[in-house]
């Protein structure tokens, strides 16, 4: 399987646990941030293929983080 890269954006860590296991015995690399700080750092240090955001997510606006994931 070709590994793709996965940032999960939660701050729920039981929840990023879970999932990252998950994907990770599906063969795809995972990358895990807590908050807006460490997601845009992971963006801009990996070439993600597909980002999960928990439209909960409750340390910033889900709509304005990804927005501003095209302006790095």
């Amino acid at each position: 399987m070709n590994e793709k890269n996965i940032l999960l954006i939660n701050n729920d860590v039981d929840l990023l646990s879970m999932f990252s296991v998950t994907l990770a015995e599906l063969g795809y690399k995972i990358k895990v941030a807590l908050d807006k700080e460490t997601s845009k750092q992971i963006i801009l240090e990996t070439e993600i293929d597909l980002v999960i955001i928990d439209f909960t997510f409750d340390l910033a606006k889900p709509y304005e983080l990804l927005e501003s994931f095209k302006e790095t």
